[in-house]
């Protein structure tokens, strides 16, 4: 019988709406196109799930179809989330309906293959570390990654390594500190900006655009998420002190518009990643494999 040739890392990336994925080589390559698989992580377990196991089904396609098998698959996954044993633990928002579902065992059996290695890790410490391992000179020195999306992410790295809580750096992350009467992302997360347009209906993007056309309430709607974001962040870089800022996500892409007010409290280097895609991926599979 005909055995399989090339050994591959299946890498999942996944956040409140999709779940984005690829196959990565043992030499640390992303040999198939990035694609994503809409998430509904506001429904039901079943729909939450099925999700998941259309995304094995693709990459076990990809796979077969590069004469080759999958011997590990790389999770980087928003939180709240037991990273060491891959079990939901998300009780507002998103994912509620799967809190205490062990997603290392889902993907194994989704995978037909009860040994496989799975490991999860946190997105934005994710996206860090892919960061470095494409730009090997930010292992040097302190760096800070903030993401802009659907939740406000933040990760810490330190002479290549990444810290977690306890390590001097804030137990919750950016997007759950205290902002008002609520938390942080609950003010400049990628809903409470487009309730912020008057009529709302808009998507994050479409705001983007009207506001660099000029529109004056969408222009007030990224000054907004400038000034919390900066204000939010100078305690961190307070406690912190990195050498530069990693900034990602989707609403990064509008890093212009945002900049201006967030320059108010924030004044190091500060580099826009807003296509987290490649390094999500390698820096799951670097969590998972190398590091």
């Amino acid at each position: 019988m005909k055995t399989a040739a090339n050994e591959f890392y299946a890498a999942l990336d996944v956040g409140g709406t999709f779940i984005k994925y690829a196959l990565v080589s043992s030499d640390m390559e992303i040999i198939t196109p990035v694609k994503a698989e809409a998430v509904p992580s506001l429904e039901n377990a079943d729909k939450i799930m099925a999700a998941f196991y259309h995304v094995t089904e693709k990459l076990t396609q990809a796979a077969i179809g590069k004469d080759g098998v999958i011997t590990q698959v790389c999770v980087a996954i928003c939180g709240p989330m037991d990273y060491e044993h891959g079990i939901f633990q998300m009780n507002e928002d998103k994912y509620t309906a799967v809190y205490g579902v062990d997603l290392k065992q889902q993907l194994r059996e989704f995978l037909g293959n009860n040994k496989l290695s799975v490991s999860t890790h946190h997105d934005v410490r994710a996206f860090l570390l892919g960061n470095s391992v494409i730009e090997p000179a930010l292992r040097k020195g302190k760096v800070m990654a903030i993401t802009l999306g659907t939740g406000i992410g933040s990760a810490f790295m330190k002479n290549g390594r990444i810290l977690q809580p306890g390590d001097g750096i804030p137990e919750k992350g950016l997007g759950r500190q205290p902002y008002g009467t609520g938390k942080v992302e609950d003010v400049i997360g990628a809903e409470a900006l487009r309730r912020m347009y008057p009529g709302a209906g808009f998507t994050v993007k479409e705001l983007e655009a009207m506001a660099r056309n000029g529109d004056e309430a969408a222009l007030a709607v990224f000054r907004k998420l400038g000034l919390v974001l900066g204000e939010s962040a100078s305690a961190f870089v307070e406690l912190f002190h990195p050498d530069i800022i990693i900034l990602g996500g989707q609403i990064s892409r509008a890093a212009k518009l945002i900049m201006p007010e967030f320059r108010r409290y924030i004044d190091i280097e500060v580099r826009c990643v807003p296509d987290m895609e490649r390094a999500a991926m390698l820096g799951a599979v670097a969590a998972g494999v190398i590091f």
